[in-house]
C-alpha cells in the first residue's frame, strides 16, 4: 500500500454502525391490521369508501415551497393574514366584556364653582 493511500478499513468507518444481522424474521408478513394502523388524517386513508385523492398535494400553494421563499422567510403581513381570531361566546344582554370593564374609568361629574366654594 502506498504511503498516501488511506487504509481500506479506515475508509469504511461507518461499518461500525451497520447492523450485523438481518431482522427479516421479525418483520410482519401479509397485510397490517387496520385497527392497529395509525391514520393521522382520515382524508389520507385510501381504504375509505369515499376516498378521492386530491388534484394537487396539500401545501403547494403555501408560502415557503421554493428555496428562495425558504431563505427569505414569510412576510409578517402574510403570516398575520393566516391568523384566525378566537371565537367569543355571545355576551349576555347588557354585559360588558372583561377587557372593556377593566379599561372603563368612571369619572366624577364636573363641579360648578359654587360646589367647589361650598366644600372649601
Amino acid at each position: 500500500m502506498a504511503r498516501n493511500e488511506p487504509d481500506p478499513q479506515a475508509v469504511r468507518g461507518d461499518d461500525v454502525y451497520q447492523p450485523t444481522h438481518s431482522d427479516a424474521g421479525n418483520r410482519p408478513s401479509g397485510e397490517l391490521d387496520p385497527e392497529n394502523a395509525i391514520v393521522t388524517d382520515p382524508l389520507d386513508d385510501p381504504d375509505a369508501p369515499d376516498h378521492s385523492p386530491p388534484d394537487r398535494p396539500r401545501g403547494v400553494d403555501r408560502y415557503g415551497t421554493t428555496q428562495r421563499e425558504q431563505q427569505e422567510g414569510e412576510p409578517l403581513d402574510e403570516r398575520l393574514a393566516q391568523e384566525v381570531p378566537e371565537a367569543r361566546p355571545p355576551a349576555a344582554e347588557g354585559a360588558v366584556p372583561a377587557e372593556e370593564a377593566a379599561v372603563h374609568v368612571e369619572t366624577e361629574p364636573e363641579r360648578t364653582e359654587e360646589e367647589v366654594d361650598e366644600r372649601a
